[in-house]
Formats: C-alpha cells, sequence, structure tokens
C-alpha cells in the first residue's frame, strides 16, 4: 500500500483517458443496467427469431390450408350437387321426350290399325265406300282407344256430290246401329266394373236428359228397363227438352244457342266433298249427330283437307282452355263434348284429371284398297291427349318438370310434371328464366321420321304431317330444391370448425411450448453467462462444431464432459499467445485469519473481495483465468492481442490494492473482525509466452499453461505483501511503453525454484498528468455500488452483465470457482 500512498491520488488521470486507473464499483446507472437487460433481450430474440419464423409459417399453413379446404369443400360439393341436378334433368328430360315421342307414335300405329281394319272389313265383304258400317265397332274401336291412349275415335266416310243420295239413303237405312251396339257397349262396361270391383260411373242415357242419371233398383231389386231414343216418359214425369231427331239430309251445324244443341242447317247441293259423323267410340246414344258434316268443322276443315290431298294423316291444331282454374263460358261447349266421351270410356272413373286438358286431333285417312292406286274414302278421328303422353315416366317423389309444347298453329301450353302424374298449365309458358339455356328439345315430325323403320311401320308407310310441333323439357325450382341444398354450406362449417378447433389447440400447444421455451431460454441465458466466466468468446465458439455428416443446419453444444472421453477425436482447442501479462494476487494472512473464521465469514471475504477484482478485471481488460483459494489469477492478452498488456495489468493490480484496503478498512473489518484490516494483498507479475485452450473432459475449463504462469507464481510468492513484484520481462514491457518511473529495482536477487537468481522489481504505478477533479483516482472509488452495464470492452471479453453479477445473471456466474459442486450452486440459486 506504501508505495501507492506515496503518489498523488490525482496522479492516475480522469477516467475519460484510455489509461485511467479509476474502477468504479459504485451502482450502475439505469442506463447501464437497460443497456445490460437489452442485451440479454437481444439475445433472446436472436434466439426465438427461428421458432418465431416458424411459427408465423406454421400457423399461415394451417389457416391457408383451413381456408383452401373449406372452400375446396363448399365448391366441391355444390358443384357435385349442380352435377347432379343437371345429370338427373338431363336423364329424366331425355327420358320423358323419348317417351313422349313414344307414345305419340303408339298412337300413330294403333289408329293406322283400325283405319287398315275398316279397308280390310269393306275388301272382305265386297262393300263399297262410303256405304260401310264396321261390326263389332265397339269392340275394335274400344281397343283401338286402349292402344292408342285416347279417350274417343270417331270415324267419317268421304262423301261426293255423285255418292251423297246413295249415302242418305244407306245412313237412314242403317241408322239403328248406334242404338244397337249402344246397348252392347254398355253390358260390356257392366261387367268390366264387376270384373275390377269398381263401382258404377257409367251414363247410360244421353246427354243433357234426366235419363243419363243412374236409376235407382225398384223394391224388388231389378234395375228399371232401359228406353230408347224414341221412348217418351212416363205419364207425370217432366222430362228435359226434346232432343232433335235424325236428319235424313248432311247437314252442318249453325252458331250454338244459348241452351241446348246447335241447330242442324242441311248442306246445299254441290257443296261437297263432305265427311258424315257416322261411328264413334265410346258411343253417344243420339241419333241428331249422325250425318252431321265434319268438314264443315273450322278447327278440323283444313286438316282434313290436307289428309284429302296428300293422303297423309295430320296433327290439327291443339284446343283447350287457357287457364284451368278459370274457364269461361265459351270454353265449356268443347269440355261438354269432352267429358261425355271420356265418362262413357275407360277412363270413366278418373274424369277430374280431364278438365279442360288440351287436345290435338289426329286424323287419319282410310282407304279403299291397299294397292298403290288407293284413294282416301274416309277418316279416322282421334285426340291426342297431350297430357296422358308424360304420365308414369318419372320415378315417385321426383319432380318436377315442365313440358311446353309449341306449334305454329295454336298457342304454347305446357304440364306440370311432378312423379308419375302430370297436371295442365294452361296455355302459357311457365318455365323460370333462369333455366333458359338449361332444356331437353325434341322436334316430333324429324325425330320419328328418322326413328321409323320396318321395325314400327306396317307396309301401308302413311307419313304424317306434325304440323312442325316441338317439345321443351325445364326444370323447376321444386327439381332444383331437391339436389341443391345447404349442404356445401354446412359441410364446409363443420370443416371450419374442425380447423378452428384445431387451430384452437395449437395456439394452446404453442402457449404451452412458449412457456417452456421461455423457460428453457432463461436457462440458455444464464448457462451463456456462466459459460462466459469460464471461456472466452473465441474459445466458446470452438467448442461449437457440426454435425458429422456436414449438416449445418444446427449446432450443437460439446458437453465438455462427454468430449473428454472421445480421445482423439477432435482437434485440440489451444492457441499459443506469443506476448501476455500474467498475474497472480494473494491474500497475506489469509490462512491465520481463516483459521478462526467460519465458514460463511470466509466466504464473504472472499466473494466481497473478488467481486470486486472481477468488476475492475472487466473495466480494465483483464481476463479472469480462476481463483484458487485465496489467490485470484488473471491474465492481458489474452484471449485478444493486447499492445498494452503489461501497462493495463499493472494499472489493474494498483486498483486492485487500493480497493481492497478499502473494503476491509470500511466494510469488512466492523462485521468481521478488527483484524480483517491486516490483510494485504500480495501481487506478482510475469511477461511472456503462454498457451491458452481448454482441455475437455470432466469440468473443463479455459486454462494457461506454459514457464510464464510458473514465473508469475514465483512473483508471487516472493513478494511481499502490499507491493506488486514483476518480473524483467514485465519491466521491459513497461520501460518500452515509457513507464521506467513505475520502476524500482528489488535490492536484492529473489531465489526462485527452478529459476535461480532472478532481478525483479517493484511497481507504483503513477499517472502521467494530474487534473485535481472529482474523477482523481480515489475519488472514483469512493463511489459504491454493486452491478455495472456494458462498458466499452475489448472484444472477446463480454459484456459485464454477461460476467458478473448484473440484473439477470445468475449467482453462481459471480462466484470466483468454475467447478463448484452442484449442491453448493443450487443453494446459490436459492
Amino acid at each position: 500500500m506504501a508505495a501507492v500512498e506515496e503518489e498523488d491520488p490525482s496522479i492516475m488521470g480522469d477516467e475519460s483517458e484510455g489509461d485511467d486507473l479509476s474502477c468504479d464499483e459504485g451502482k450502475p446507472t439505469a442506463r447501464q443496467l437497460q443497456e445490460a437487460e437489452e442485451k440479454n433481450k437481444l439475445l433472446q430474440r436472436h434466439e426465438e427469431k427461428a421458432v418465431s419464423y416458424v411459427r408465423v409459417a406454421v400457423y399461415c399453413v394451417v389457416v391457408f390450408t383451413a381456408i383452401a379446404v373449406t372452400l375446396l369443400v363448399y365448391f366441391y360439393t355444390k358443384n357435385e350437387q349442380e352435377n347432379d341436378f343437371r345429370t338427373v334433368f338431363e336423364i329424366y328430360g331425355n327420358k320423358l321426350a323419348e317417351s313422349f315421342i313414344d307414345s305419340v307414335d303408339r298412337k300413330i300405329v294403333a289408329v293406322g290399325g283400325l283405319s287398315a281394319t275398316i279397308t280390310n272389313y269393306a275388301l272382305s265383304n265386297g262393300l263399297t265406300f262410303p256405304n260401310v258400317t264396321i261390326d263389332n265397332w265397339i269392340m275394335l274401336a274400344g281397343q283401338t282407344r286402349v292402344q292408342a291412349d285416347t279417350i274417343n275415335v270417331e270415324y267419317a266416310p268421304l262423301v261426293t256430290d255423285e255418292n251423297r243420295l246413295g249415302w242418305e239413303d244407306y245412313a237412314f237405312n242403317h241408322k239403328q246401329w248406334q242404338q244397337e251396339q249402344w246397348e252392347e257397349e254398355i253390358k260390356f262396361m257392366d261387367m268390366q266394373n264387376q270384373y275390377y270391383g269398381l263401382e258404377e260411373a257409367v251414363i247410360k242415357d244421353a246427354p243433357g236428359s234426366d235419363r243419363s242419371k243412374n236409376e235407382e233398383p225398384s223394391e224388388d231389386g231389378q234395375q228399371p228397363p232401359q228406353r230408347s231414343l224414341e221412348e217418351a216418359p212416363p205419364a207425370g214425369e217432366e222430362g228435359p227438352p226434346k232432343l232433335p231427331g235424325y236428319t235424313r239430309q248432311i247437314f252442318g251445324l249453325g252458331p250454338p244457342p244459348k241452351s241446348g244443341p246447335p241447330p242442324s242447317i242441311p248442306k246445299p247441293p254441290e257443296s261437297g266433298p263432305y265427311a258424315p259423323f257416322w261411328q264413334m267410340s265410346p258411343i253417344i246414344p243420339l241419333e241428331f249427330l249422325l250425318n252431321g258434316d265434319i268438314l264443315s268443322r273450322g278447327s278440323s276443315r283444313d286438316s282434313m283437307l290436307s289428309v284429302l290431298e296428300t293422303q297423309h294423316a295430320a296433327l290439327g291444331p291443339a284446343s283447350g282452355v287457357r287457364d284451368p282454374s278459370n274457364i269461361t263460358l265459351k270454353e265449356l261447349v268443347p269440355i261438354r263434348k269432352q267429358n261425355d266421351y271420356v265418362q262413357r270410356g275407360q277412363y270413366r272413373h278418373e274424369l277430374q284429371f280431364f278438365l279442360g286438358d288440351t287436345t290435338t286431333d289426329l286424323i287419319y285417312p282410310v282407304f279403299d284398297s291397299f294397292g298403290a292406286n288407293r284413294t282416301v274414302a274416309g277418316f279416322l278421328m282421334s285426340p291426342l291427349m297431350w297430357r296422358l303422353n308424360f304420365e308414369k315416366i318419372v320415378p315417385e317423389n321426383l319432380g318436377g318438370f315442365i313440358a311446353v309444347i309449341k306449334s305454329k298453329q295454336s298457342d304454347p301450353f305446357s304440364y306440370l310434371i311432378e312423379g308419375p302424374k302430370a297436371t295442365y298449365l294452361g296455355i302459357q309458358d311457365p318455365h323460370a328464366s333462369k333455366y333458359d339455356d338449361m332444356f331437353v328439345f325434341q322436334n316430333m315430325g324429324e325425330t320419328l321420321q328418322v326413328q321409323h323403320s320396318p321395325r314400327d311401320r306396317a307396309y301401308d308407310t302413311v307419313e304424317v304431317d306434325f304440323g312442325e310441333y316441338v317439345l321443351y323439357i325445364y326444370p323447376t325450382e321444386q327439381l332444383e330444391s331437391q339436389y341443391i341444398t345447404n349442404k356445401p354450406a354446412v359441410y364446409a362449417s363443420i370443416m371450419a370448425s374442425v380447423f378452428l378447433f384445431t387451430i384452437f389447440v395449437l395456439v394452446v400447444f404453442d402457449c404451452l411450448v412458449a412457456r417452456r421455451q421461455q423457460v428453457v431460454m432463461k436457462k440458455a441465458v444464464e448457462s451463456r453467462a456462466l459459460i462466459s466466466t469460464l471461456y472466452p468468446e473465441q474459445v466458446r465458439e470452438r467448442l461449437f462444431e457440426d454435425e458429422p455428416q456436414g449438416n449445418a443446419e444446427r449446432r450443437k453444444w460439446k458437453n465438455p464432459g462427454e468430449a473428454g472421453i472421445q480421445v482423439g477425436s477432435n482437434k485440440a482447442i489451444a492457441t499459443l499467445y506469443e506476448s501476455a501479462t500474467i498475474l497472480l494476487m494473494d491474500l497475506a494472512g489469509f490462512t491465520k485469519w481463516s483459521s478462526t473464521r467460519t465458514p460463511s465469514d470466509v466466504f464473504e471475504l472472499l466473494e466481497t473481495l473478488y467481486q470486486s477484482f472481477d468488476r475492475i478485471a472487466w473495466k480494465r481488460g483483464v481476463y479472469k483465468i480462476e481463483t484458487i483459494g485465496d489467490c485470484w489469477v488473471g491474465v492481458t492478452g489474452v484471449p485478444n492481442p493486447q499492445e498494452d498488456h503489461a501497462p493495463r495489468m499493472a494499472k489493474f493490480a494498483a486498483a486492485c490494492q487500493v480497493r481492497m484496503g478499502q473494503l476491509v478498512a470500511y466494510k469488512l473489518a466492523d462485521r468481521l473482525g478488527a483484524d480483517t484490516a491486516n490483510l494485504k494483498l500480495r501481487v506478482g507479475m510475469h511477461s511472456g509466452p503462454i498457451t491458452g485452450g481448454i482441455l475437455r473432459g470432466d469440468k473443463g475449463r479455459f486454462q494457461l499453461f506454459g514457464d510464464s504462469i510458473n514465473t508469475a507464481s514465483r512473483m508471487e510468492s516472493n513478494g511481499v505483501p502490499g507491493k506488486i513484484q514483476v518480473s524483467q520481462s514485465t519491466a521491459d514491457e513497461l520501460i518500452r511503453h515509457g513507464h521506467q518511473d513505475w520502476l524500482t529495482e528489488r535490492e536484492d536477487k529473489v531465489e526462485a525454484k527452478g529459476k535461480g537468481l532472478m532481478t525483479t522489481y517493484w511497481v507504483a504505478v503513477k499517472s502521467s498528468k494530474s487534473t485535481g477533479t472529482r474523477s482523481s483516482f480515489m475519488s472514483s472509488l469512493d463511489q459504491t455500488g454493486e452491478s455495472f452495464a456494458e462498458f466499452d470492452a475489448p472484444a472477446g471479453m463480454g459484456t459485464e452483465s454477461e460476467r458478473f453479477n448484473v440484473g439477470s445473471i445468475p449467482k453462481q456466474a459471480q462466484t470466483t470457482s468454475s467447478h463448484l459442486p452442484p449442491g453448493i450452486i443450487a443453494e446459490l440459486e436459492v
């Protein structure tokens, strides 16, 4: 201490000087603490950067996958539904169109068969047209009605002006056929009802009279006898207005009156040709209908004249009510005639389904022979019931379709097809506009012409003029709703819920992992701080090695204990430092003093002193090697070269002596005893080459090897308490840096073991200038404190917060021992 006290305290210089010996051990400023904390946070952010990138990438991938899969499920399901909807519509739309065409074709074939039967009957019986009446008409025509799926069949011979009189006589003489076959037809219908167990629904009298009502049986259970057309009602029973009787001449019908049948107007001579109404099925027992000229009907005249001219069958214009829910009086006349046929035919139990239905007359020629020179001898008329052509095609619970039939002869009319049933909608096209481009189209004439072949046509090969009837099949919203549902949204919601739950689980898991990562990171920072006290930065980096396969994606800390087992497996971690200064400081009198103290007192003393020395070392750029008992070992010029390693170490030693004097005199003496102030610091220094490295093995640490450390040890052991003794090489270094005034040659030679006599020097550090400010050496040491922030320390030393007790640095990093037992470390952590 005397060597230092001889100097003026102000000679140590201002703190701003690079060689300032000040070692402010006072409490660090808030800025210093903040800088140290930011340094630790920077380390933590650096370590968590890759994890954060992976976390963000995983979340982005999961969210993107959730959105993509949800949208994919939604649009895939929606597309599947739309495809199913279109597929079902196309299948059953085409099936409806094909079945419709086939049904129409079967009707034409059935009526054509009856036409051939009439021709054959006339030829077989040697009859001449028009004077032909078909026996068994009710059976032949009734079978045709069933095969053609129509409500009636009418036959009218072709009569010219030349044979008109002959026909009128023939018709008058054979008009009784109507009454005879009507009675037969009633018998057959009664038998049919009984066979199928149907209720009586037969109208057995003429339309418009009370005789058309079913009469109740008499008391004896007998049915009242049927009356003929001419028979008057019994006495006292008023009947309806008397119907007109048979008209001998061919006649036309005048405008219909307000009530009753239209008046009969005889056709004038030379006004032919004529088509007098003759035979019908089912039979309507009204004689006044016979001989009515069908060619006088405005709706059928053009078609019949076309058949007469071309010998082709033809479809007339469509007729029906415009709106089935609002039937006008004008529309009732054709409805009544239609109902007269329906209630007497095979649909007599389904009258309600035919109310106002649209029909089109099929007019088929009857020829006088089968040869090439055949001529038209009559006409068969059968209404084409459009509704019946759409029934029993679509399965139950599948609906609906809209069929629209168009032609140049009439306005479009339509049907709603729901399952096996079809409903007449009226003269309109009610399909939704959104289905304008979604339809099935059939041209009846072209399709039948293409389909005809010897398989479905007889030798007569009668062509049919369809009047350009075309068919459109459209879907309905009802059909669409059966396939386009909310299932895509439901499935997408379920998928989104699954992903949301997955994301929730992932977030929870990530939070747990992040929490664990923080704990691991905290331990890693603490471990780094501890390692920083054991190894220089350059040496720490060399302890990391790549994977054996050369994979550089991750680095592994090599456990020194494990590494020590692999003898010769890695290159040694050692470096020769050509010029360095080694220092050893020993507490003179410590052995005697500690013998009377408790272990806690001993450790309090050592920790207080060594921590102060450590802080001064960090500020002065001195690297601490280790402590051995009460001996503190440090070096300059290692691990980074320092040109001023000798002066730097001399200043450090002087500062430690001053600080120790303060601590033992003013801080420790009161608690540890007055004799604590008697402790002195004995310092030895030597400069020269030194080898530094790590001996990998159990509790491996950074160590120095070489003769230089032995010489430094001799300087310390042969020194004097309170003084700094240096070797000749250290003195030469100080002289080289212009500090020869710091040196005083020792009077006696030192007998060093293994070295012989050595010339040594005492060092008394002096400042190159004096400032006289509060920042002088002694005044700076008066400040007290326990932690330091980051200073401009030499590269490789790390920050003081990494090497000493600053905020987050663990207590085990403060200890001067580089290999404490685990139990002691755990106790320090508590």
